[in-house]
């Protein structure tokens, strides 16, 4: 999620095996937030502890800077759409 316009970049399901997502994962997820508003944001938050390999290097590789916060504190971006996502496969 882009937090200085609250647009969220995209979405990827990986499996809870994983501990980061792979490389074509990861372009195909920028990709598609290219796609979807023609630039990248200029800082890219992360949850700490998570997704620090291949996501920050990619996102460090298009010229974003990556800054790494407690998820609690990334909550008030991402409640709304964690929320209804969960609604939407409780309901499946």
């Amino acid at each position: 999620m882009d937090a200085a316009s609250c647009y969220i970049l995209g979405t990827a399901l990986i499996s809870s095996s994983q501990a980061e997502p792979s490389q074509k994962q990861v372009r195909n997820l920028f990709a598609a937030a290219w796609a979807g508003k023609g630039e990248f944001p200029q800082t890219l938050f992360l949850p700490a502890g998570q997704f620090q390999v291949t996501l920050k290097a990619e996102a460090e590789r298009l010229g974003m800077a990556v800054v790494s916060a407690p998820e609690s504190q990334l909550l008030v971006f991402i409640r709304e759409a964690r929320d209804g996502y969960r609604e939407h496969m409780e309901a499946t």
